[in-house]
């Protein structure tokens, strides 16, 4: 079952997506919104996902801690370190080379959090599709919200300019209105940009 699309098919028939939107496309083709339908299941991704990534060595539960640690304190040095030093470590597992498997690298690392937060990726917000956000289940902690770039053979300031615009992006497009509306008053968001092993992230917090 080489295509993707196959598998998530087969875990929509066995009840382990579900639809919750879709959309006509021009060519006739549905392009569908999916989820995971309850907290049971998502236990058992949870569990054996990311166990089976931890076991094999592909994500580390320190790097998961370190992620976490990164995020609560509101340390992006420190977030930025350490998912520059878990890629430089690990990159030999993957056929980098495109925006999709840092868009997966980054959600695997924060998988860990979804016990602080609803966890959600590119879903619309605003006047686009936001990247990852994280909606906080405790008002206590900050709304997140990250929009990923990728381009091979950036120099550091190029890749610095391209954290710029991922950042922009986010403003432009207003991915914070869902956030917003869901009255979260400090919400994170984070511009990050990858080229091979190197990761550049800019940063913004808005109080509402």
């Amino acid at each position: 079952m080489e295509e993707p699309s196959n598998i998530y098919s087969l875990l929509l028939v066995a009840g382990y997506l579900k639809v919750s939107g879709k959309k006509l496309q021009g060519d006739g083709s549905y392009l569908c919104e999916v989820s995971i339908p309850n907290r049971e299941i998502s236990i058992v991704y949870k569990n054996e996902v990311l166990s089976h990534l931890l076991h094999i060595g592909v994500i580390t539960r320190t790097t998961a801690n370190k992620i976490a640690e990164s995020l609560y304190e509101n340390d992006f040095e420190k977030l930025q370190k350490s998912i520059a030093e878990y890629i430089d470590k690990s990159i030999s597992f993957y056929d980098a080379g495109s925006e999709s498997f840092y868009h997966g690298l980054v959600l695997g690392l924060i998988a860990l959090m979804d016990v602080q937060y609803k966890i959600m990726s590119n879903r619309e917000s605003g006047d686009g599709r936001y990247d990852i956000s994280m909606l906080p289940k405790d008002k206590k902690y900050p709304g997140i919200i990250m929009e990923l770039k990728w381009k091979n053979g950036l120099s550091e300031h190029e890749l610095e300019s391209l954290s710029d615009k991922a950042l922009i992006q986010i403003e432009a497009k207003r991915y914070d209105f869902e956030m917003n509306e869901q009255g979260v008053e400090k919400i994170i968001k984070l511009g990050i940009a990858f080229s091979g092993k190197k990761v550049c992230i800019k940063t913004n917090v808005m109080y509402h």
